[in-house]
């Protein structure tokens, strides 16, 4: 059997049959990465105490040495260690199938000589590089119909220019880790005019939270290309993961304080905002939605009679429906009065659809005339929207529906401490009543 073609097979999720998953395991125990409990589980689907068994046959019925040790990530690997009395491979050469006491399998009893699976390579496309995972990661997460704007921006600002060249296969832990280091390390890119020699940074604070924000951003790109390589790794273009498994992010940074305004500072940004510009801000303080989606809205997502907000391209890929107060419902309808079904909704002083970053400096310039200090950004009005609901004592369950949140783990993560009563009320619905008397 050829090596390369069972390293693809066993980077997926099924292999076809047991003799060809004893084969897998045979391969992996030599690999220099070595062998999981969880890997194997995957690659074969068979249950941890099957693999184990089957661990413990080759030992003592056909006598490889294995050995086994903690890695980084606190996992035991398995090792296989050639010895002096085995043949010039440092295997048995004639190992014949054992699955068949483990899980019920019958497998066939034709013996096959290991030294063809391990000769193979430890790789499955040696011209495989990092640029190349990501492209392919980008192209299939795009066609689930998520956004990839801040994804592509990251992959080319951070991940291309320092890893785009290097083959995944050679890939180190060290690298990784350097890499993510160093972005942590980095003051901020700021816009730069297109052309320009030299890209505009911040200048480096030694203020914590300063430090913790660039934490955030060298985790948030660590993730980004992790999850790139654990794609193409699922799709059989690279044998191990390991080295981009061991590095870790930073902990107990991901704890921002989250910037809101209150009521009356609403109230003093809108009436400072120049006409389209208010807009668009209401319709952020109202809705809750992302400056994306709201640029995006055309007058046929709005649904009158349900009063709501049909929000098609989100960030998860998942469309919703965002609902609409009275207020909120008599503002929009205002807006798109004379309007055709799909003419966008809100648009620029010059009669355009608001484009990439075009209210970003107007809304610093606003911040300034309103006496909100530090300025904000839009997004801001987004977590005023949130942050206004669970002051009121709304359920983040509702607020993580209206945001568009996969499920409340981030909405708690940001709300949880300023929704009076969310703590008790969630002890009081689930602590049992012990009726003792």
């Amino acid at each position: 059997m050829n090596g390369n073609a069972l390293i693809v097979q066993g980077s997926q999720e099924l292999i076809g049959d047991a003799c060809g998953k004893q084969e897998y395991l045979l391969q992996m125990l030599r690999h220099p990465d070595g062998l999981t409990i969880e890997r194997a589980t995957l690659a074969t689907g068979w249950q941890p105490h099957s693999v184990r068994g089957v661990l413990s046959v080759l030992r003592r019925k056909y006598g490889l040495t294995i050995v086994s040790d903690k890695n980084e990530a606190d996992e035991r690997v398995y090792r296989e260690i050639p010895t002096a009395n085995l043949n010039g491979a440092g295997t048995p050469a004639d190992v014949r199938p054992v699955i068949g006491r483990f899980g019920g399998f019958h497998g066939r009893q034709q013996s096959f000589s290991l030294p063809q699976v391990i000769s193979g390579n430890s790789h499955t496309n040696p011209g495989y590089m990092v640029v190349d995972a990501v492209k392919d990661y980008l192209a299939h997460y795009s066609k689930e119909g998520r956004g990839i704007s801040v994804m592509h921006n990251i992959v080319n600002a951070h991940i291309v220019p320092k890893l785009g060249n290097i083959l995944v296969h050679e890939l180190t832990t060290k690298q990784i880790s350097d890499w993510h280091q160093e972005i942590s390390r980095t003051p901020l890119r700021l816009r730069t005019k297109k052309g320009a020699e030299t890209q505009n940074m911040q200048t480096w604070s030694d203020d914590p939270e300063f430090i913790r924000r660039r934490r955030v951003t060298a985790n948030r790109n660590l993730n980004v290309l992790k999850a790139a390589l654990n794609y193409v790794w699922r799709e059989g273009n690279v044998v191990s993961d390991l080295a981009w498994r061991r590095v870790r992010a930073f902990r107990n940074v991901e704890a921002p304080v989250i910037r809101y305004l209150d009521e009356k500072e609403c109230v003093r940004l809108i009436k400072e905002c120049e006409p389209d510009l208010r807009l668009i801000v209401q319709v952020a303080i109202f809705t809750g939605c992302r400056y994306g989606e709201i640029c995006r809205l055309v007058v046929d997502d709005y649904r009158p009679d349900t009063a709501t907000l049909y929000i098609r391209l989100t960030k998860n890929g998942k469309p919703r429906h965002v609902i609409l107060t009275d207020e909120a419902k008599r503002f929009l309808e205002t807006v798109i009065k004379g309007k055709s079904r799909m003419e966008h909704i809100f648009l620029t002083k010059e009669g355009r659809p608001w484009g990439k970053s075009l209210q970003s400096r107007r809304i610093r310039d606003v911040c300034g005339r309103a006496e909100i200090d530090p300025p904000i950004t839009y997004h801001v009005l987004r977590h005023t929207h949130a942050t206004l609901l669970a002051m009121k004592g709304v359920p983040l369950t509702v607020i993580a529906k209206q945001l568009g949140h996969s499920n409340t783990l981030i909405t708690e993560k940001h709300y949880a401490h300023i929704s009076p009563g969310y703590v008790a009320q969630a002890i009081r619905e689930n602590f049992p009543v012990l009726d003792a008397g």
